[in-house]
């Protein structure tokens, strides 16, 4: 491939077995967050992993891990039939976690809440500066230009003289 292009150009976009990271050599993009380096490099700065790129590296580890062989003795196969009969339920959650959800959820709306009234009072008072500063850089030109007629007609005066 290229060496030194971004990644929207990159020819083997798409096709991932075919990356090769320039920092570690290894199996994926220069910008990858699966990359060692950079994650050695993150957590040195103090730039924690957000939870889905926790996720993808969890992924990619559990690929890259053998799997087990899956021969099992005939008493074993014979178990896992026996095991599939039963169904099998999603177990139930109690009334307690459901409620701190709840009440989490009652908690993180109303933060939604009144960040979203601050941005438009945020907002408001933007408004407010820009009208502001246009009508003093208008008040501003103005007072140049006043300037710029009396020295004009002064020096005109001294001229006559």
């Amino acid at each position: 491939g290229r060496a030194n292009h971004a990644s929207e150009d990159c020819l083997h976009k798409k096709n991932k077995k075919r990356q090769r990271c320039i920092l570690c050599k290894g199996n994926h993009a220069s910008d990858s967050i699966i990359c060692p380096v950079i994650q050695k490099t993150r957590q040195q700065i103090g730039i924690n992993l957000s939870r889905r790129e926790k996720q993808i590296i969890q992924k990619k580890e559990q690929a890259k891990q053998p799997e087990k062989p899956k021969i099992q003795p005939k008493s074993e196969k014979k178990n896992k039939k026996e095991e599939r009969k039963i169904p099998i339920h999603p177990p139930r959650q109690n009334k307690n976690s459901q409620q701190k959800r709840n009440e989490q959820k009652k908690v993180e709306s109303e933060e939604i809440k009144q960040l979203k009234t601050e941005m438009a009072e945020l907002r408001a008072s933007m408004t407010e500066m820009m009208t502001f500063f246009q009508q003093f850089a208008i008040a501003f030109q103005q007072q140049q230009d006043n300037d710029e007629d009396t020295n004009d007609e002064t020096s005109i005066n001294e001229y006559d003289q």
